[in-house]
């Protein structure tokens, strides 16, 4: 059944939350990025998979249109907004 994530949800080899060791890691999972535009007050979610090219930030340089954070997951992720506070909720499924 599905639910809003947990901790647990996301420790197993099928979802990786930040840097990657090594190519391996990311085959066969959805890359999941959050873009956010200071001068819009956007936050856009891409979403990509196959053979789709993923480029990252440098370490501690974060340019305006690089990812603010991303995850790579086999699990199927659907995003919502909290209506009562404005939180972003992560369904895993």
């Amino acid at each position: 059944m599905p639910g809003f994530a947990k901790p647990q949800d996301l420790t197993n080899n099928s979802t990786i939350i930040g840097e990657v060791s090594t190519i391996d890691d990311v085959a066969n999972k959805v890359f999941y990025g959050f873009r956010y535009y200071k001068d819009t007050g956007k936050l856009i979610l891409e979403i990509l998979s196959g053979d789709d090219p993923v480029s990252l930030p440098k370490e501690d340089v974060i340019n305006d249109l690089d990812y603010r954070q991303w995850i790579w997951t086999q699990k199927s992720l659907n995003f919502d907004w909290n209506n009562n506070n404005g939180h972003l909720l992560v369904e895993v499924r």
